[in-house]
């Protein structure tokens, strides 16, 4: 039988890199694809970026495998917060990746500020999108700055706060900035 190294929905607590050997990746019953030699997995988890492992994954060989624990890249990424930014960047590649793998084409399609755009204007913005990660209790932006940048929520949700008061959720697809970045306003209201 074939080894289970990882369990879609378990708990993240290390991220494991691959030293020899194959591994298949199942998003329940279907198959995402192998990785092999040099790869690494689950770091999402294992950063704080998803609370959940996002898919299992299978040995198809014997694999040798080395194993970080959560609290030891924890330590290293608040030691060395350069490398913090690049893995926040990196996770928010693959978030996005993910959830448009999973909804079969552009993000951007299916948000309801460009659903009506050409599919060739959706391309030529989504080559200038930036992937950001926010974790829990983190700004996006604040009311009052300067606004020239418009988020889309890719994953997750977010409290939007009026004066400090919060006045609606925001999750998967909502757009916040829209109103600078058309030039309606100069700051964020």
């Amino acid at each position: 039988a074939e080894d289970v190294l990882i369990k879609e929905g378990a708990p993240g607590s290390y991220l494991l890199m691959i030293m020899s050997g194959k591994v298949k990746i199942m998003r329940g019953d279907e198959n995402c694809g192998e990785l092999s030699k040099g790869d690494v997995l689950g770091e999402l988890a294992c950063a704080g970026f998803t609370e959940r492992r996002m898919a299992t994954v299978v040995c198809k060989e014997i694999c040798d495998i080395y194993a970080l624990k959560q609290e030891d890249l924890i330590t290293a990424l608040l030691r060395w917060p350069e490398q913090n930014m690049r893995f926040r960047s990196l996770g928010a590649s693959r978030m996005r990746r993910d959830v448009e793998r999973q909804t079969e084409e552009n993000f951007l399609a299916k948000c309801p500020l460009f659903e009506s755009c050409s599919s060739k204007f959706i391309q030529c913005i989504s080559m200038h999108l930036e992937d950001k990660i926010y974790m829990p209790g983190e700004y996006l932006c604040e009311e009052g700055d300067r606004g020239d940048t418009m988020f889309i929520v890719m994953q997750g949700s977010l409290g939007c706060l009026v004066g400090g008061a919060k006045v609606s959720d925001m999750k998967q697809g909502s757009i916040i900035g829209e109103i600078a970045v058309l030039g309606l306003s100069s700051v964020r209201t």
